[in-house]
């Protein structure tokens, strides 16, 4: 039975979270995170099927925590458009510290498949945050306009930052 230590885990997706931040994510190594860790590669995998599998990790926590940082400027937003242009700061903020890994693995058939199978789980959260500004500034979202607008916000945090205000006449009319 493999030895399993309680708190490695966690040591393991913060050594990793750091490496990934500061380095080229093709050239991490499991035996360089379990180093960081003083534990052993093998040890590494008693956790981890892969280093994607833990990259993967590392990223949907930090996904979590943006979604619950989302919530909370929409609802401290003075306006609407405050609030929209906060919203795709904090997923810019989010899609360019993982930039240099999603880049290494663009093109990957299974990496973009498995992204389109857990579409929602982007989606969903940033319309919940939209859907919580527009009801704080009067405006209840009709079906659909939240998921909409959310698709809007995580497209134009991949581009340059000028393009959230290149669309905001068009999401102003939208939601106004």
């Amino acid at each position: 039975m493999p030895k399993v230590i309680p708190s490695l885990r966690e040591s393991l997706i913060d050594a990793a979270r750091k490496r990934l931040l500061y380095s080229d994510s093709h050239d991490i190594t499991m035996r360089q995170i379990a180093a960081d860790c003083n534990a052993a590669a093998g040890t590494a995998y008693n956790y981890f099927r892969s280093k994607e599998h833990l990259m993967a990790t590392v990223m949907m926590r930090d996904w979590r925590e943006t979604c619950r940082s989302l919530t909370e400027a929409a609802a401290q937003s003075e306006d609407l458009v405050c609030g929209l242009r906060a919203i795709e700061g904090q997923l810019r903020d989010y899609v360019n510290r993982y930039r240099p890994a999603w880049n290494n693995y663009a093109g990957h058939e299974a990496v973009a498949a498995r992204l389109e199978r857990h579409r929602g789980n982007l989606i969903n959260p940033v319309a919940d945050a939209i859907a919580v500004l527009l009801e704080k500034h009067g405006r209840p979202a009709f079906d659909g306009e939240a998921a909409g607008l959310a698709e809007i916000l995580l497209v134009t945090a991949q581009r340059e930052p000028e393009a959230v205000e290149r669309l905001l006449p068009v999401i102003k009319k939208i939601v106004f």
